[in-house]
C-alpha cells in the first residue's frame, strides 16, 4: 500500500471539502473505534481525519459520504462532552455545545487580542512543531497562557483556539515559518 504525501491545511481543504466534526473529550470504547472506522472507511471515498483541542475531525472528498456519517455520529451519540465520561450525548446536547463553544472561541480571541498573548501563543506553538509533536508544541504554548494568566482553568484550549483560528486565518505562518526569518 503507499504512503500517503504530506497534504498542507490548504491542499486537504480543496481536496476534501466536506467536514464532519466531533467533540471527543473521552476516547471511544474499542468497539465504537471499529465500528466508525469501519463506517468511514469506503475505498472510493478517500478521506483524511485529524485530532486537535479535543475535536477529531474528518475531511471528505464527496458530500453525499459526509452527510452519511454525520448522521451515523449522530445517532450512536459518538460525541464525548464531557472528560472521562462514556456516555454518548443527544442532538439536542451536541447543539447546545457547538454553540457554547463558538461563544468560548470569541471570549478567547477577545482575551488574547486584549493581552496581546496572540502572536506569542501561536508563535510558541509554529517554532515548537519544528522539532516537537504537535500535541507537545501545544502543550508548551499552553504554559505561556498559564503563565500569562493563572485563572484560566484550561490553558491547553486557550491555546488550541488561538492556533486553530491562526492555521484558519493565517495558514502562510504554518507552511512557510522559520525560526530566524519569519515573525507574525
Amino acid at each position: 500500500m503507499p504512503v500517503a504525501r504530506s497534504l498542507s491545511s490548504a491542499e486537504i481543504e480543496r481536496e476534501f471539502p466536506f467536514t464532519v466534526s466531533i467533540i471527543v473529550r473521552t476516547p471511544w470504547f474499542t468497539h465504537e473505534t471499529l465500528v466508525m472506522n469501519q463506517s468511514v472507511h469506503d475505498p472510493g471515498v478517500p478521506y483524511r481525519c485529524g485530532e486537535f483541542n479535543s475535536m477529531r475531525t474528518y475531511h471528505i472528498a464527496r458530500q453525499e459520504p459526509a452527510e452519511t456519517l454525520r448522521e451515523f455520529v449522530a445517532a450512536r451519540r459518538y460525541d464525548r462532552l464531557f472528560r472521562d465520561c462514556p456516555r454518548g450525548s443527544s442532538r439536542e446536547e451536541v447543539a447546545a455545545e457547538w454553540r457554547r463553544i463558538e461563544d468560548e472561541r470569541q471570549a478567547i480571541l477577545a482575551w488574547a487580542r486584549r493581552t496581546r498573548m496572540l502572536q506569542a501563543v501561536v508563535q510558541e506553538y509554529r517554532f515548537g512543531r519544528q522539532g516537537d509533536a504537535s500535541c507537545r508544541a501545544h502543550e508548551n504554548a499552553s504554559k505561556l497562557v498559564a503563565k500569562a494568566d493563572p485563572s484560566i482553568a484550561d490553558p491547553m484550549n486557550h491555546a488550541g483556539v488561538l492556533i486553530e483560528w491562526a492555521e484558519r486565518e493565517h495558514r502562510a505562518w504554518f507552511w512557510r515559518c522559520c525560526r530566524r526569518h519569519h515573525v507574525l
